[in-house]
């Protein structure tokens, strides 16, 4: 499963990789053409960089959730702590220890 930011991520990268497939391409482009290529894929790239920067933030929302909330489950109300919090997320949402 990946977070709605992850997702925004991954949708952002393909949108950048067709507009430089259009600009690899050996068909020849007007110079407008090329110009609104290079924009959609700088914008994408902004987007990404954006997208990376909040993911801290939204990482950091979902393990405080995960904390608020009964965390396994059972409604015993069993005192998780932040180790468990990581642990959650990490495996919930596929993300490596960098």
């Amino acid at each position: 499963m990946k977070t709605a930011l992850q997702e925004l991520i991954d949708e952002v990268i393909q949108l950048r990789e067709k507009s430089q497939n259009v600009l690899n391409s050996p068909e020849k482009h007007h110079s407008y053409d090329i110009y609104k290529q290079k924009a959609v894929r700088n914008t994408c790239n902004k987007i990404i960089k954006k997208a990376k920067d909040l993911l801290e933030k939204e990482k950091f929302h979902i393990t405080t959730a995960y904390l608020d909330g009964d965390s396994n489950g059972c409604g015993c109300y069993d005192y998780s702590t932040e180790e468990d919090a990581e642990k959650y997320y990490t495996k919930t949402f596929n993300q490596e220890e960098k």
